[in-house]
């Protein structure tokens, strides 16, 4: 997969406002940012491996990150998921 890595610090103030307004939230200059394209689960090969997880078979192989996590761990990111994204700007 392709992958970007970039240095706040080299950003343009356009290129930078571009990032914030996708990442929803300020950047600061010792960061950097990496922008990784990854293929299209829903329209990969058919041969991708599947894996059993609660009861929920057909899923990729990538689901298996859950599979440590206890529910009150999930919960925890879901809500740092669902309060990040209401956040960003419409």
């Amino acid at each position: 997969m392709d992958a970007i890595v970039r240095n706040v610090s080299d950003l343009t103030p356009d290129e930078r406002h571009v990032y914030e307004n996708v990442l929803g939230q300020p950047l600061r200059d010792n960061q950097r940012v990496l922008v990784q394209l990854v293929e299209d689960a829903s329209r990969s090969d058919a041969s991708q491996p599947s894996v059993l997880i609660n009861g929920a078979d057909d899923l990729p192989e990538w689901c298996t990150i859950w599979a440590d996590l206890d529910d009150n761990e999930i919960a925890e990111l879901e809500s740092a998921i669902l309060q990040r994204s209401d956040s960003r700007p419409t």
